[in-house]
């Protein structure tokens, strides 16, 4: 018979998105740095021939007018996509134990639907990764106590 897990509260949030621009748009940096409050990364992407084929634009934490920014871009710009998005689920649970039951139930139980082969779900201290091929380290200032993160290369859903 399975324990019951009681949950105080649950939190979940946008972690990290990331946009593909083939032909980055007029403004992009501008735009987005103006919502972000910082400067943001953009990335050039180059295919395994050397071929440029766009940039890359990865947020973290954003909040509702970075989103909203991103969303205007991405309608803006038929070819750009939306490529990854990561969600985190905060739980908070009335004690340790609780923790510990909820924590082995994700981990047996959790799964990723329409994940490729090489993807494997990893777990370092109490959060949850799905990482694509080998397991890489993930950092200790990554990793928050009493947090699942469940990260995604691709569009996805969870079972």
């Amino acid at each position: 018979m399975p324990k019951e897990i009681e949950l105080l509260a649950t939190r979940s949030s946008v972690d990290t998105i990331e946009l593909f621009f083939p032909r980055p748009p007029a403004g992009l940096r501008t735009s987005l740095e103006a919502a972000v409050g910082k400067r943001v990364t953009i990335k050039d992407c180059f295919d395994t021939t050397g071929y440029y084929r766009g940039v890359r634009v990865v947020l973290n934490r954003p909040n509702r007018l970075t989103l909203e920014i991103a969303s205007q871009l991405l309608h803006a710009n038929k070819s750009a996509t939306l490529s990854r998005v990561d969600i985190a689920t905060d739980f908070e649970t009335p004690s340790e134990e609780a923790a510990q039951v909820l924590l082995e139930l994700l981990r047996r139980r959790l799964v990723l639907k329409w994940r490729s082969l090489s993807e494997t779900k990893n777990a370092v201290g109490t959060s949850i990764y799905w990482t694509a091929g080998r397991p890489k380290f993930i950092g200790p200032q990554e990793d928050r106590t009493g947090t699942s993160s469940f990260t995604r290369k691709q569009t996805g859903q969870f079972a």
